[in-house]
């Protein structure tokens, strides 16, 4: 069996290489499966799912390619690239449980007819040729919609490429100077797509549609960043490269880069030989302008300018005001900004323009609203200028909304310390039964710890053994409970699991010897737990557990880890080592490990160490275990995975073998407590 990745939802699935479609448990999918006929075609389907799933399409479509060029038989590698081509995305289906797809770059070629889908076809199975008729006929369905909704939008003039929002969600530099890019054009009159204010109407799933027709009809797109990472964003780079294929194809259009706050040398390989203007400079407005000029000619847009627009009125403060107010009532945000903008350029102590800007900033369109405010208005620029200018009824109007904010966020304050004191009190009356009954517990181990010594130093045949076994399982019972309790108040400590897991693994090793000594490959010895042996050379032997003997973090902080400096490899090399019998620690050999780094992903080697009890390599487990089910492993009876100690691809990762023998070396999270796998300690030991 091998573990693959749902290429849906990112699950584990459970496949052997015979099959070629699969059900995943977890968003219940049918789906087709490449051929894993070894663990770097494994690895190397898992990297580029993971890039696809994250709609990182180009990165993904380059693993495909690099799959294809060893294969071009791999009929799910055509499919793959398919689901690249048309930037497809698989989400949760809102009427159950299962993945449906979407469309993130639309074409007007049919997937029916796409070259990759008909050799994905060419080279499918009968099952797998089902699934991809079916997902190419859903797909094409698809595609159809957004192209008839795409049709019937107005062209624009500009696309206005942009990153809106870093991870924490908050506005970026670039969406600032994106919008102030926005409102510059917007009042020269032309057609401006600009994600912010275009699509705020529109739900997500038609966001495709309007993206594409705008992409198809704009004549020149202005992309907008003030770093790099931002610029190669996904949404942005799949917005910008989509418009580079148009151009490359033949289309005339136009694109402009503008930056801010960065060197132009900064700029992604792809946008740095074209045309690009420094927002910082002075006059960049008026330049970028004139460039729109040159590119689509003077105010070309459908959309006429406000300074033409045949409903305005004559320039007074208060006209202008009550238009501006007609704006705020509809929503059109941008448009009110203008026109109390305006009101201000006629009269700039006019305060109600003030204060209509305050709404505009909060995006709210009545002034009763103000007060729902989740921080007082006092500080706001416009707020003290409309304070500043106001006369005595607006003024005391304005202090009187400032006020309550003030009052209200008091009390909701005062209310939050209550619950907190409250929820405070609550969790130390918990902690302190759970205290108690810990301690109850801990009488009762103690005394069945106690009982089973004694029982120990007597004798009383298979009966007796029996007895002790009882004894011994309703010890571990009762410690496993009590590290299960502990566990869901949250105040289990590392330290404190260790030193229970090696207590349990005592009784194990006492409950073995009474029911029975079970001899490893040692002539003469006699241990606690069965040992294969790998190699032998020089009158050595090394020596690897059958099974796992303990299931913890390879590192229990959150610094980047290495073997050298693990926690598992103290644990190993302290506590498992003294919990061996005598005469085996006497036979151990301290042995120099080359703790090489990960030739896969070009990792570089670390320190040599010298160790008595280590984990083997990524390459000792290929090397002395070449079959996958020959490195499968259990814990208490389960299959579990198993630490190696090659790093994995990226600094806090480790290399592991899989719950079903897979060696992923591209590793998993090691940094920290969250992560546990199993341990199978190897040794090199003196032979007789």
């Amino acid at each position: 069996m091998t573990v693959f990745k749902c290429k849906m939802c990112g699950g584990d699935l459970d496949v052997s290489q015979k099959d070629s479609i699969a059900i995943c448990p977890y968003c219940d999918t049918k789906q087709t499966l490449p051929r894993l006929d070894d663990d770097r075609r494994a690895n190397l389907y898992d990297r580029a799912n993971h890039f696809r799933r994250n709609n990182e399409y180009d990165k993904a479509a380059g693993l495909y390619e690099a799959i294809l060029s060893e294969d071009p038989t791999d009929a799910e590698a055509y499919w793959s690239l398919v689901l690249c081509r048309y930037g497809v995305e698989y989400v949760e289906d809102p009427r159950g449980k299962g993945r449906i797809p979407t469309c993130n770059r639309t074409l007007y070629a049919s997937v029916t007819v796409d070259a990759d889908y008909l050799s994905a076809l060419e080279h499918a199975d009968s099952n797998q040729k089902t699934i991809y008729e079916q997902e190419a006929k859903t797909l094409d369905s698809i595609q159809r919609s957004i192209l008839e909704v795409s049709a019937k939008e107005e062209p624009f003039d500009i696309f206005i490429c942009y990153k809106q929002s870093d991870t924490a969600g908050n506005r970026t530099s670039d969406s600032v100077l994106a919008q102030d890019i926005y409102t510059g054009l917007f009042e020269a009159g032309y057609r401006v797509f600009f994600a912010g204010i275009t699509l705020e109407p529109l739900l997500g799933s038609e966001y495709e549609a309007h993206i594409f027709a705008a992409l198809q009809s704009a004549k020149a797109m202005v992309v907008v960043g003030t770093n790099k990472d931002n610029l190669d964003a996904v949404w942005v780079k799949n917005e910008w490269s989509r418009y580079l294929a148009l151009i490359k194809e033949g289309a005339k259009k136009t694109l402009i880069v503008a930056y801010g706050d960065m060197s132009p040398y900064d700029l992604p390989e792809a946008l740095a030989p074209l045309q690009a203007q420094d927002m910082g400079k002075i006059g960049a407005m008026q330049d970028l302008l004139r460039g729109m000029k040159k590119v689509i000619g003077d105010t070309t847009s459908a959309q006429a300018s406000l300074s033409a627009d045949p409903n305005a009125v004559a320039p007074g403060a208060e006209s202008l005001y009550q238009r501006a107010l007609i704006y705020l009532e509809d929503k059109d945000f941008d448009r009110a900004g203008i026109y109390f903008d305006k009101a201000l350029d006629v009269n700039p102590k006019y305060a109600p323009a003030y204060v209509g800007l305050l709404m505009v900033e909060l995006k709210i369109t009545q002034e009763e609203d103000l007060t729902t405010r989740s921080a007082p208005l006092a500080g706001s620029n416009n707020y003290d200028k409309a304070l500043r200018f106001a006369d005595e009824g607006l003024k005391a109007k304005l202090e009187g909304v400032n006020q309550a904010i003030l009052d209200r966020l008091e009390a909701e304050r005062r209310a939050q310390e209550e619950t907190q004191r409250e929820v405070q009190r609550k969790a130390e009356e918990a902690a302190r039964r759970q205290q108690e009954e810990t301690e109850r517990k801990w009488r009762k181990i103690k005394q069945l710890e106690d009982e089973l010594n004694d029982a120990s130093a007597g004798s009383g045949g298979a009966a007796y053994a029996v007895g002790i076994q009882n004894q011994s399982t309703a010890l571990k019972q009762e410690m496993t409970q009590l590290v299960e309790e502990r566990k869901t108040l949250g105040v289990f400590a590392l330290e404190e699991k260790r030193q229970i897991n090696a207590r349990l693994d005592a009784l194990r090793y006492q409950e073995a010897e009474l029911l029975g000594p079970r001899s490893h490959s040692l002539k003469s010895a006699q241990c606690r737990w069965h040992a294969l042996t790998l190699d032998e050379e020089q009158g050595l032997a090394l020596l690897l557990t059958e099974d796992c003997v303990a299931q913890m973090p390879y590192h229990a902080y959150q610094e980047a880890p290495t073997w050298e400096a693990c926690s598992l490899r103290h644990w190993l090399n302290t506590e498992f080592l003294a919990a061996l019998p005598a005469e085996i620690q006497s036979r151990i050999h301290a042995t120099q490990l080359v703790n090489s780094g990960n030739k896969d992903f070009g990792v570089a080697d670390s320190r040599m160490t010298t160790d008595k009890v280590f984990c083997l390599s990524a390459d000792e487990a290929r090397q002395y275990l070449p079959k996958a089910e020959s490195r499968i492993a259990t814990y208490l009876g389960e299959k579990v995975s198993w630490w190696l100690r090659s790093p994995g691809e990226y600094q806090n990762l480790t290399a592991i073998v899989a719950m079903y023998g897979i060696v992923f070396s591209s590793g998993v999270a090691s940094n920290g407590s969250k992560y546990t796998a199993g341990v199978r300690p190897a040794m090199w030991v003196k032979i007789d």
